[in-house]
């Protein structure tokens, strides 16, 4: 039997016979010595999840047996972190000749342990619990006892398995803080020129200039006794007409000291809880594209009354 981990590796994959065939005929009870540890081996690396799952994560595992000529049977999970398992055992539906040879009493044998046909492939299927290593060993033996009943399995054919764990996940270096250099390297990489300028000595403030706009990154959360930050804060002075203001939106302006013919717009990023260099790249870009657009509009609402100014005097 090929060795196996637990919990499998993502990305593992493998394809091994787990039971030699027979020389002679197993039954029901010798069939439980031999096969129902190793059924159950495979269960708890399958269906067992640990604290290092994500989301996305599933395992799959088939154990198939060639019981005839181009005839192929199995029985099949998939689990999911925190899920019941999806138990399925094959009906040969869409797989001729497996769907005459397990048709009539095999099938009725197959569904007296509690299946119905359902899903895509028309298979028999139920969920189960096996969050436990004593769940998995349970569920074994009674796949044992399913393949002598329903397949007729008598331990003179070889059972194989087919496994694999995938996920959506991808393992990537992640940071919760980062330092003002960090910033400014990520910020240039991005296509800014950055400034460091006046500000708190043990804060300082940076100025990231990109097509004419200057944002302002003040880092905040400072890590106790550390030049790093959990989150920073981006403004930008965006022009606007005058015409434009509300009376609401100038006083506001007025009163924080700002020129009355422009808008402070910002946002703040927060690195806690883990972030990569990849996604930090991405909301700078946001920034600058929604930036830029603000710009973009508010001269175009400046330009309609001057053409209309002039469209007046001519």
């Amino acid at each position: 039997m090929p060795k196996i981990t637990l919990p499998l590796d993502r990305g593992d994959r493998l394809d091994a016979i787990v039971f030699p065939a027979r020389k002679k005929e197993l039954s029901r009870a010798e069939l439980q010595r031999a096969l129902a540890p190793i059924i159950a081996t495979w269960l708890k690396a399958t269906c067992l999840w640990d604290d290092t799952s994500a989301i996305g994560d599933h395992r799959f595992l088939v154990f198939a047996i060639n019981v005839a000529p181009n005839v192929q049977v199995y029985v099949q999970f998939w689990s999911e972190p925190f899920e019941a398992v999806l138990w399925e055992v094959s009906s040969g539906k869409w797989n001729p000749p497996a769907d005459k040879w397990l048709e009539g009493d095999r099938s009725r044998r197959i569904e007296a342990f509690g299946f119905e046909p359902g899903g895509e492939a028309e298979n028999y299927q139920k969920e189960v619990d096996i969050r436990t290593p004593a769940e998995a060993s349970r569920v074994a033996r009674t796949v044992v006892d399913l393949m002598y009943a329903g397949f007729d399995y008598r331990g003179l054919k070889p059972v194989k398995v087919y496994t694999a764990y995938e996920s959506r996940a991808e393992s990537r270096f992640a940071y919760d803080s980062f330092t003002t250099d960090d910033l400014s390297k990520i910020f240039r990489g991005a296509g800014f020129k950055v400034q460091e300028v006046d500000g708190d000595e043990d804060v300082p403030v940076l100025r990231a200039i990109r097509r004419g706009i200057t944002t302002s990154i003040n880092p905040i959360d400072k890590v106790e006794d550390q030049q790093l930050f959990r989150r920073m804060v981006l403004t930008a002075d965006i022009e606007v007409p005058p015409e434009g203001l509300n009376a609401a939106r100038e006083a506001v302006v007025q009163a924080a000291g700002g020129p009355p013919d422009s808008v402070q717009v910002g946002t703040t990023l927060t690195f806690a809880g883990g972030v990569t260099v990849e996604w930090l790249v991405m909301r700078i870009q946001e920034w600058d594209q929604m930036t830029w657009r603000c710009r973009r509009d508010t001269r175009r609402r400046k330009a309609i009354p001057a053409a209309a100014k002039d469209a007046t005097v001519h």
